[in-house]
């Protein structure tokens, strides 16, 4: 058994690494504007990925959250 956080934490984590983002801790950045860029569209694919997955739950995102809250 997986609590909901554990289980979105590890969804996400599985789909950063699938898109090649790098979760291993914090190391200094490469500031270039190449290094800048690359980075904004490593993180603009996964959120057209995010985006691209249908929604399944129809009720209104109150109603979902109070349902996760009340776990």
């Amino acid at each position: 058994r997986v609590s909901v956080d554990a289980a979105v934490r590890q969804a996400l984590e599985a789909s950063a690494q699938a898109a090649g983002v790098n979760l291993q801790p914090a190391r200094p950045h490469d500031r270039s504007a190449e290094a800048i860029a690359a980075r904004r569209a490593r993180v603009d694919e996964i959120v057209r990925q995010i985006a691209a997955m249908p929604v399944l739950d129809k009720r209104p995102v109150q109603e979902i959250i109070d349902d996760i809250n009340a776990l």
